[in-house]
């Protein structure tokens, strides 16, 4: 659900504004209302924000860094800090980007001279005080002409498989010949392989100085970069200030949650500050803050990916949060993938606690992939209907056939498009549109009315009819009246009823052919486990079929087939089963909905780094 929210306006004493906004940081439940021409805002910003990024860019990188150097034992941040330890390890990082860029020079001006070998270039100079030019070329050696020796005192130096490198001794300070002239370095080889060697020993202990700066500094740097956010914060929140009688007066506005703001009107009730405060209403751009049962909750981030609804709308996450489930099961297919999901989803939770809540949706998914992949009758892509288990007998009683599962992802779709209907007509009560609502509510007694009536009467799905032809035919005849009076009469009660019918014509058109497409759509879930269920066999079947015959190496060649195409496998198919079904979620189910979407979240002046 969307949490109801208040917006709150403040007229404040410019003497009494500094100490005003730090008590709103201190309560940390103010969303402060934007002005509506960010750009100018946003341009004043851009060096804080470009700042703030270097500090997540380097903090990240450390942290990763102490990981892989098992680096656990932290020095306690520094009491005062500026941007000293910043600065510190800019230093550190541009002496290391120095040395890397180097020996990567060295590393270029190595591969140009070793075809020519360890020379004094010294001594060609003194050759050029003489009168004696050297000139360096390359050419393939088809290219490569005989009478260059005779005429340039051409000396072939080395070759390589097609290459011929070679030098030319002449009076003549340039010569042109059909051949590519080489710059080379006027260094040593020797010389440039031993600077390589104490540069390389440069970098190691730059990673000895960053071991020790880590150790001393990361927890600081951390603290610069929550007091850098703060100050971003802080000029933002000014920035967006209005003044009022010069700059006398300062005005403020911010959104509130109904349920947070007590802790804001203890501070309002004990200071001398004018202010106002209203409920928001719909239409507003109010910032978004959901709050969900335990398990709707994980799937938050999966709607985020989308947008966030907007205010005064349903939030769709409860309503979809069980179907992604059953689309996520159904897709991936099979249940010993699905146990291998349960069990790393558990183990992480243990060792990964900040990674908690992401490995409980994975538990989750894991579970619906556990019993749909059983239904489906898959395990580690075994056909479980076609294996001879004794024990297996009364749970293939639930396994369905391929048939089955078509007809099923088929009738999943009908449900929860009808179930997307149902919520349409729910919110347009909400919002007390009850014209609006005849339509979606005609649309609704079309399908389920004449829809059940049909499958109630039909012999062809039922072995015997339960409902006979004459209560068929009034219940076609009651459904059908009520579906073309609220589809075609009663579609908008503000317009003309002719103008009604025109648009109910229209509407039928694009219903009729949209919920078509749209159940089409769902065969997704059944091709897509399908898919990987084969995917599956075959690789089990290569794991056989291609293992040498002999004892040991035979297991050792399965058990890495079936490792690695099992691997390709789940990724591929987790791949699938993770995007499709939000797929399903964003386009037929949230268009059958009526969602809107476009919601800001709610994000707090308060600290965020800690």
């Amino acid at each position: 659900m969307i949490l109801p929210m208040k917006k709150y306006s403040f007229l404040l004493y410019h003497k009494d504004y500094e100490t005003f906004i730090n008590k709103l940081y201190d309560v940390g439940v103010a969303h402060i209302v934007e002005k509506e021409d960010m750009s100018v805002v946003n341009e004043k910003l851009d060096d804080k924000l470009s700042l703030l990024k270097k500090y997540s860019t380097d903090i990240k990188f450390l942290k990763q860094f102490a990981k892989t150097r098992e680096i656990t034992a932290l020095s306690p941040a520094a009491e005062n800090v500026s941007n000293e330890a910043l600065i510190e390890y800019d230093a550190i990082k541009k002496h290391e980007d120095e040395i890397k860029q180097r020996i990567a020079n060295i590393k270029k001006d190595v591969v140009a001279l070793t075809p020519w070998g360890d020379f004094d270039f010294k001594r060609i100079e003194k050759l050029a005080e003489s009168g004696y030019y050297i000139n360096f070329f390359t050419c393939s050696q088809r290219n490569f002409l005989k009478e260059w020796q005779d005429e340039y005192n051409a000396l072939i130096i080395s070759e390589s498989s097609s290459q011929y490198y070679f030098i030319t001794v002449t009076k003549e300070k340039h010569i042109h010949i059909e051949a590519d002239t080489v710059k080379l370095s006027n260094e040593r080889l020797s010389h440039l392989y031993s600077e390589q060697e104490k540069l390389e020993k440069d970098l190691d202990q730059i990673l000895l100085d960053t071991d020790e700066y880590v150790n001393k500094y990361l927890l600081t740097l951390e603290k610069e970069a929550s007091q850098v956010q703060t100050d971003f914060d802080f000029s933002k929140v000014r920035l967006e200030t209005e003044d009022v009688a010069g700059d006398k007066v300062k005005f403020i506005e911010c959104w509130v949650p109904v349920e947070s703001e007590t802790p804001l009107l203890e501070v309002l009730t004990n200071g001398d500050i004018l202010y106002t405060s209203r409920d928001a209403e719909v239409g507003e751009k109010v910032p978004i803050k959901l709050k969900n049962n335990k398990i709707a909750r994980l799937f938050e981030p999966i709607g985020e990916l989308y947008t966030l609804p907007e205010y005064g709308e349903l939030d769709l996450t409860p309503f979809f949060a069980p179907f992604y489930m059953l689309f996520f099961g159904l897709c991936l297919g099979d249940a010993g993938y699905g146990l291998l999901m349960v069990i790393l989803s558990l183990v992480g939770m243990k060792f990964i606690p900040k990674m908690k809540s992401l490995l409980k949706l994975v538990l989750c998914l894991g579970i619906a992939t556990v019993v749909l992949g059983t239904v489906s009758g898959t395990f580690f892509g075994i056909e479980l209907l076609k294996v001879d288990w004794p024990w297996m007998t009364n749970l293939k009683k639930i396994m369905l056939d391929q048939d089955q599962l078509f007809t099923n992802a088929l009738v999943i779709g009908i449900i929860q498009i009808i179930f997307g209907m149902c919520l349409k007509v729910v919110n347009k009560v909400k919002h007390k549109d009850y014209g609006g609502m005849f339509s979606t509510l005609g649309w609704l007694v079309a399908i389920v009315g004449c829809g059940g009536t049909f499958v109630l009467s039909s012999t062809i799905l039922l072995e015997q009819a339960i409902i006979g032809p004459t209560i068929s035919k009034v219940l076609y005849l009651v459904f059908g009246i009520i579906a073309f009076v609220f589809i075609f009469v009663l579609n908008n009660l503000k317009r003309n009823v002719f103008i009604n019918v025109g648009a109910g014509l229209w509407d039928s058109y694009n219903m009729v052919t949209g919920i078509l497409g749209d159940v089409l759509s769902y065969i997704r879930l059944f091709a897509l486990g399908i898919c990987g269920a084969v995917m599956g066999l075959v690789f089990n079947k290569l794991a056989i079929d291609v293992s040498p015959d002999i004892v040991v190496l035979k297991q050792l060649v399965t058990i890495i087939i079936l490792i690695i195409g099992h691997a390709m496998n789940i990724f591929m198919s987790g791949l699938s089963a993770f995007v499709h079904p939000m797929r399903l979620t964003f386009v037929e189910f949230y268009k059958n909905a009526g969602f809107t979407g476009g919601g800001k979240k709610y994000k707090p002046f308060a600290e965020k780094i800690k």
